[in-house]
């Protein structure tokens, strides 16, 4: 056995495999121009993640450039959910924001970018540093395999 496959297993018997497993926070929004709410959790995945906005992949038809959208993350996908949660919710985090910016992912669904116009920002950051901190354990993964 070389010494890289030797590496190669001692660095896979010492990995938390938790620390390396998909965020799964999940995503539920109210179109507030057109007053309807979309609460399946599964159909709605982060794209990309910024500083004050969000990408989203969303089923077409639930909303356009130009929409106000009240989101809501919670840290788990919930298992249901019958009401939009309201900004109180400890279960969640509440932002609005407008569509600035759509495009077609394939027949089914669209990605949509949603600039943030009310939010706050220590609750957002929460989420952007949980999913730093993720990419950064990815990253050094990475890096030590590369070795």
């Amino acid at each position: 056995m070389n010494e890289n496959a030797a590496k190669k297993i001692s660095l896979s018997d010492s990995l938390d495999l938790k620390q390396y497993q998909e965020l799964n926070y999940g995503v539920v929004l109210r179109n507030d121009t057109s007053g309807i709410s979309f609460l399946s959790a599964q159909f709605i995945k982060i794209n990309e993640l910024r500083e004050d906005s969000v990408c989203l992949c969303i089923p077409k038809n639930l909303c356009q450039t130009g929409h106000n959208l009240s989101i809501a993350f919670f840290k788990e996908t919930p298992k249901r959910i019958v009401k939009f949660p309201t900004p109180e919710n400890q279960e969640s985090i509440t932002i609005i924001g407008k569509v600035i910016d759509q495009q077609v992912a394939d027949e089914e669904k669209i990605y949509i970018e949603v600039k943030f116009t009310q939010y706050k920002a220590n609750e957002w950051n929460e989420i952007l540093n949980a999913y730093l901190k993720k990419q950064e354990g990815i990253t050094s993964l990475i890096e030590e395999v590369k070795k």
